[in-house]
């Protein structure tokens, strides 16, 4: 029997957190073990973990001595489920709430479907609706640029988030890790692209369902962030930009470079800080050398 591992990188939101084990603990199907990636927080998650780890075997925490962002989080965790031997490792934010039935529909198509490098789950939100973060790109044209919908009745995607992302032992033994120096956002979208690259088949599974319980189904942009989220912007703009460089994908950076500037101009307020952020950062993409 394949061995399944939940990894879920965790970061100062232990309420959250709870919610997400409670949903993995009672997941169907053949789910060994869940590994926590404790991205060094400072309230009582540590501590929680380290009493749910008693009660519940499946449990497992791993503490990073620092935090080094959802993207360092998701390379600890992805290494060391690797290293334990699982042959499948479920790659989940610690907002992302399973079903009892999201699991089986996602280790299926590796028994239908040749070359699959992972699947994904339609990511809802709290009111059952898609969530505007997570759909993925639909690919439209197979390895010879023929026209289709998908494989054996599934949705071939070209990227996908790590919301909930099955991976496969054998894609992280041949294709590495995310990039770590990403530290925040386009992680999940620069490894599904890379696997897509190199031949494999991203598929989306819409009878796996999970729920992505942020405060509001939203897809944040420069235009319409609030100004504490510019940060995570400068982090978005540097990797995108570097990832369409890494993939030849020129006339796509520079689109994205404009479309962003525009969006900039286009707020309400803070307009120069955010012109500063896309300018910036996408100079920083350019040379950016990121490390997996």
């Amino acid at each position: 029997m394949d061995r399944v591992c939940a990894v879920v990188v965790t970061y100062n939101r232990l309420e959250l957190l709870k919610e997400t084990l409670n949903a993995l603990l009672e997941v169907n199907g053949s789910l060994e073990k869940v590994v926590v990636v404790n991205n060094a927080s400072t309230d009582n998650t540590h501590e929680y973990l380290q009493g749910l780890s008693k009660e519940s075997p499946k449990v497992e925490e791993y503490l990073m001595k620092e935090n080094l962002g959802g993207a360092g989080g998701f390379k600890a965790g992805l290494k060391y489920a690797f290293e334990q031997g699982y042959d499948y490792i479920w790659l989940m934010d610690d907002d992302s709430i399973v079903k009892k039935d999201s699991l089986g529909p996602l280790l299926e198509p590796f028994k239908k479907v040749e070359d699959v490098g992972f699947t994904c789950s339609k990511v809802i939100w709290t009111d059952g609706t898609p969530h505007k973060m997570n759909i993925p790109d639909v690919s439209r044209v197979n390895d010879n640029g023929v026209a289709f919908f998908g494989d054996e009745g599934y949705i071939n995607v070209k990227s996908c988030s790590f919301v909930s992302m099955m991976v496969p032992a054998r894609i992280v033994d041949k294709l590495g890790l995310p990039y770590q120096d990403f530290f925040i956002w386009c992680d999940d979208l620069e490894y599904s692209r890379r696997i897509i690259r190199a031949g494999y088949k991203g598929l989306f599974v819409e009878e796996s369902q999970v729920v992505h319980k942020t405060v509001t189904n939203h897809n944040t942009n420069i235009q319409n962030c609030t100004p504490k989220e510019f940060w995570k912007m400068e982090y978005g703009f540097r990797n995108r930009t570097f990832m369409h460089r890494k993939f030849g994908e020129y006339n796509l950076m520079f689109l994205f470079f404009a479309r962003n500037l525009y969006r900039s101009v286009s707020r309400k307020n803070h307009k120069l800080k955010a012109f500063s952020i896309v300018v910036g950062a996408f100079f920083k993409g350019i040379f950016f050398k990121p490390t997996a």
